[in-house]
């Protein structure tokens, strides 16, 4: 009996390692875009206005590689306080960003980490914009 499944047992382990790689249109890192957050901050209710791809080159020739990035009006309306989402294909980009801004606007500027965005605050207090923190870091 054993012997009935053995060679189908060893004819799948074999044919399934002929199979090229499963391959992702989305690297596995990569999870939210800049409208995902967005998306979410307005189904909490909160201002998300105005939203500006940032142009190429904008922080410089030296910056960090990103996959998108878009600023916008946040906190309560008439408010000047702004904010840029970033997001990454991978750790490693999003690590070297966030510490490229850290040392460009590092008394200017607060920012938040979640999965592959970085969420990067005009303003260094909490006043105007924790109420956004909560939020981007339950996405799921």
């Amino acid at each position: 009996m054993a012997r009935r499944f053995a060679l189908p047992l060893l004819l799948l382990a074999l044919l399934g390692g002929c199979g090229a790689p499963f391959v992702t249109a989305t690297p596995s890192f990569a999870r939210f875009s800049a409208d995902d957050v967005m998306r979410g901050f307005k189904a909490a209710g909160l201002r998300a206005d105005g939203p500006q791809s940032l142009a190429p080159g904008a922080l410089g020739a030296d910056a960090p590689r990103y996959t998108e990035a878009k600023s916008f009006a946040v906190g309560p309306p008439g408010s000047a306080t702004a904010a840029t989402v970033f997001t990454f294909d991978s750790a490693a980009d999003l690590m070297a960003m966030e510490a490229f801004l850290r040392q460009k606007y590092a008394k200017k500027s607060r920012m938040v980490v979640h999965r592959n965005v970085l969420l990067v605050y005009s303003v260094t207090g909490t006043e105007e914009t924790g109420m956004y923190d909560p939020v981007l870091l339950a996405l799921r």
